[in-house]
């Protein structure tokens, strides 16, 4: 189930720009599964507030330094405050 809903968490987020969407289904898969890094990731990756999306992002770091893909997101979100 949680395979599914990140998906199209995944989708919505990093491929259709709908980060509300893709919010929406990271935080049903973090109730299903707390502790699910990737849906941390889309979560973060969806805050429409950068400096948010920027410290959450640093704090998966801290999490889980060898993932490239947070390191790929937090420079898009220091590339889109400029």
């Amino acid at each position: 189930m949680t395979e599914a809903y990140l998906k199209i968490a995944f989708i919505n987020c990093l491929k259709w720009n709908k980060e509300e969407e893709a919010r929406q289904w990271a935080e049903a898969v973090l109730k299903l599964e707390e502790t699910n890094f990737y849906a941390m990731l889309v979560k973060s990756l969806s805050k429409n507030n950068i400096e948010e999306r920027i410290d959450e992002l640093k704090k998966l770091i801290k999490l889980k330094p060898d993932y490239a893909r947070v390191y790929n997101g937090l420079g898009n979100a220091y590339y889109n405050l400029r």
